[in-house]
């Protein structure tokens, strides 16, 4: 049997990048949860795409797009 770890809030530390902007490249699938759940925990988050409909659901949820 393989033993399972488990992250929760806590157990994390954010002061590193507090204040920072943090810039991804490519909105899509996956991304698309780990950009909101940033944003969600209170991190600058910009996100750099090309013009694809992934796009245009980046900016229905409120980032600030650039083209790359």
């Amino acid at each position: 049997m393989t033993e399972t770890n488990l992250y929760l809030e806590n157990n994390t530390n954010l002061d590193k990048i507090k204040g920072k902007k943090i810039a991804i490249i490519r909105y899509g699938n996956q991304g698309r949860t780990q950009e909101l759940n940033l944003r969600d925990s209170g991190q600058d988050v910009i996100i750099g795409n090309k013009e694809v409909s992934y796009k245009e659901k980046a900016l229905k949820d409120g980032f600030k797009i650039f083209n790359i």
